[in-house]
């Protein structure tokens, strides 16, 4: 069985530093609105902090794919 280094087990996780990032910027622009709405709820919080995150993701698998084809195409010692 192959062991992952720390690059293979974020991209399998879904976990990477963008995405992360943008999580936490989502959830505190999300908990200003929800304290301006009031602050009982943390619905915009939750549905800002997740929608940074799966757009974040997206990009990230992006430019995973687009490193693992020049890998691909011209070689790489990884």
């Amino acid at each position: 069985m192959k062991v992952l280094n720390n690059n293979e087990m974020m991209a399998v996780s879904g976990a990477g530093f963008l995405s992360n990032t943008a999580g936490m910027i989502g959830g505190a622009l999300g908990g200003v609105v929800d304290a301006i709405l009031g602050g009982d709820k943390t619905t915009f919080a939750d549905l800002s902090r997740k929608a940074c995150q799966a757009v974040a993701g997206f990009v990230e698998s992006g430019f995973g794919m687009i490193k693992n084809l020049f890998g691909g195409l011209f070689g790489s010692k990884a």
